[in-house]
């Protein structure tokens, strides 16, 4: 539901390259991508061997017809921009018995209004976006920090809220198992400044525990290029934001999505100011 539009006008489809924001004001067919099908289909991975017992089975027939229905309706959105390869795997996924004659036929997927939806289902899509968050985090903090990909490293979470900490716990397996942790442990406030590389999020910091010699000139650069990214952003998103021209026109869910990430950049550039001042002490090389 969260990469699923509104129908579009259909007039906007033929303005490439600007098609595809129509049909996807918020995230765009990349971001489709992303979402719904490569940080998906990693986690949906583990459920597809879960073994051979009769429940394990099942749930490995469970959520590969989940998989298979947010695929087919992912081509369906598709469609319109790459009419040509969605219709050639439409096809395929139905073996000749497509329920329409064409991809093109095919009416779009309809999602539940969020208004609609019972609370776990809106607390599911809350926690399925700070899962995606942790995860990808903590990757981009392993490349920079020279961690061998392969190597399993334990990781130390000090979440942000209660909620965030369930999260976690919830789901520590797909963390390891996604972002090649040897362990998972949270470390509530008051018990001291865990020890190991730091990484800032949202939804609290982590701390990987890697033995190796932190470079204070390197992490004083990583922290500095990030802080300049996000303040470059955030000052577009203002710019934005009071820009009345742009308010008359732009979808009151696109203004919204830009309200709640100005409020995310405002939080990860205080924690990045932060860390760089806790780097100040350090000596410079």
């Amino acid at each position: 539901d969260s990469v699923n539009p509104p129908p579009p006008d259909p007039a906007g489809w033929f303005a490439w390259p600007k098609s595809g924001d129509v049909m996807f004001p918020m995230i765009g067919p990349g971001l489709l991508w992303f979402v719904t099908l490569r940080m998906y289909i990693e986690m949906v991975k583990l459920r597809l061997n879960a073994g051979d017992s009769a429940q394990q089975k099942q749930d490995t027939a469970e959520a590969l017809d989940v998989l298979l229905h947010v695929f087919e309706g992912a081509l369906r959105l598709l469609s319109p921009v790459m009419p040509f390869i969605t219709e050639e795997i439409w096809q395929t996924i139905f073996d000749g018995r497509a329920p329409f004659k064409s991809v093109a036929l095919a009416p779009f997927p309809e999602g539940m209004a969020l208004v609609a939806q019972p609370e776990d289902w809106v607390r599911a899509r809350q926690e399925m976006s700070e899962l995606q968050e942790w995860i990808v985090k903590i990757r981009e903090r392993r490349a920079s920090a020279g961690i061998p990909p392969k190597e399993m490293v334990p990781a130390r979470f000090r979440p942000a809220s209660a909620e965030n900490a369930r999260t976690i716990r919830t789901n520590g397996a797909f963390m390891q198992r996604l972002a090649n942790l040897a362990s998972v442990t949270i470390t509530p406030d008051g018990n001291g400044q865990p020890q190991g590389i730091a990484q800032q999020t949202l939804f609290g910091d982590v701390y990987l525990e890697y033995e190796r010699t932190v470079d204070a000139a390197a992490e004083r650069e990583r922290l500095t290029k990030d802080l300049k990214k996000m303040e470059a952003e955030l000052a577009n998103a203002q710019r934005n934001l009071g820009n009345k021209q742009f308010l008359g026109k732009a979808p009151p869910h696109v203004v919204d999505g830009i309200r709640r990430r100005e409020a995310e950049l405002q939080s990860l550039i205080e924690k990045s100011r932060s860390a760089l001042a806790g780097l100040e002490s350090a000596p410079r090389s």
